[in-house]
């Protein structure tokens, strides 16, 4: 039996599909859907700095900077979770104490 008979009996006896017969083509289709995928993927921010700049409100990637906010470390214990509050603490000042959640927010969007 040749090598070629032996496939034709798996494809008629359908242990191999026949798409997946060819190697070849199944690789090629599988590089395929991963570029398009890419492709779909980095369209989306190039569509939108396009749009940027065809507005006229281009974005300046060379002076792009980060809100600086201090690290905060929230310890939410038993005591804390009876008491509705978080115990705060800040790096480089220590212990901030005991403070509601809703007073937690405000602090940190006055600091930004």
């Amino acid at each position: 039996m040749e090598p070629s008979d032996h496939m034709l009996n798996e494809v008629a006896g359908g242990r191999l599909r026949a798409a997946d017969a060819d190697v070849g083509r199944s690789r090629e289709r599988n590089r395929q859907r991963r570029l398009l995928t890419i492709a779909v993927i980095l369209a989306v921010p190039a569509l939108w700095l396009w749009f940027r700049i065809l507005t006229g409100r281009a974005v300046d990637l060379t002076n792009l900077s980060l809100p600086t906010v201090d690290p905060f470390l929230l310890i939410v214990g038993e005591k804390e979770v009876e008491a509705g509050t978080v115990s705060v603490r800040k790096q480089g000042e220590g212990d901030q104490g005991a403070v509601s959640v809703a007073a937690f927010a405000e602090m940190v969007k006055g600091m930004l």
